[in-house]
């Protein structure tokens, strides 16, 4: 029995190793909007210039003059990546519309992928393809659960030890298999919230 704790950790390992390829090798999905006419592309994944970024300190070196309580700071300041969820992605135009709103591309592009017999579950290389193409990483946030399900988060099969025990194995598998058909690095977030109660995955 292949152990869901082995299984994700190598998954994840193969899908986000590498360097990130540049974002102008890809194109737009053909139902969806041409990006190029709201904002030019930017240069490769994960460099920040035209990202949405802020500021932030990361070394700091300060003297203090003793006896004067006065001091002199000389900061580096760099930049982080920064991203977002758009509510109903995978419908583009919701993109679009963000990123007319900040004026800015998009660092990371995150969205909710769910288990099972669910709408939208599965993989789906076109919506990474369309991230890739508006300079954004894609980031799936990858949540063990059917959404479709009218019992709502009560779904007891997907508690984190039914899955611990292989019980979703073959479904991680053909998961797998298709994100290394992809072929393109992305972010893999898995079973969020896991400290909480208001997931069947959760500890909590």
């Amino acid at each position: 029995m292949l152990r869901a704790f082995w299984v994700l950790p190598i998954a994840v390992w193969f899908l986000i190793a590498g360097i990130l390829p540049d974002p102008a090798s890809t194109s737009a999905r053909q139902a969806g909007p041409d990006p190029e006419q709201v904002f030019p592309r930017p240069e490769a994944a994960l460099s920040l210039p035209s990202r949405v970024f802020v500021p932030v300190v990361n070394k700091a070196v300060f003297s203090v003059n003793p006896g004067t309580g006065s001091g002199t700071g000389n900061a580096a300041v760099q930049a982080v990546a920064l991203g977002a969820y758009v509510h109903n992605f995978p419908y583009y135009g919701d993109v679009l519309a963000f990123l007319n709103l900040i004026g800015r591309n998009l660092a990371v592009l995150m969205w909710y992928r769910p288990w099972g017999p669910a709408q939208f579950s599965g993989f789906h290389p076109e919506d990474l393809e369309y991230a890739y193409s508006l300079g954004a990483v894609p980031m799936v946030t990858w949540e063990p659960w059917n959404w479709d399900d009218p019992r709502g988060p009560n779904q007891p099969e997907y508690a984190l030890r039914n899955i611990v025990a292989g019980n979703f194995d073959d479904y991680i598998r053909s998961w797998a298999r298709a994100a290394k058909a992809f072929g393109r690095p992305f972010y893999l977030r898995f079973a969020h919230a896991m400290n909480g109660y208001w997931y069947p995955w959760g500890a909590g």
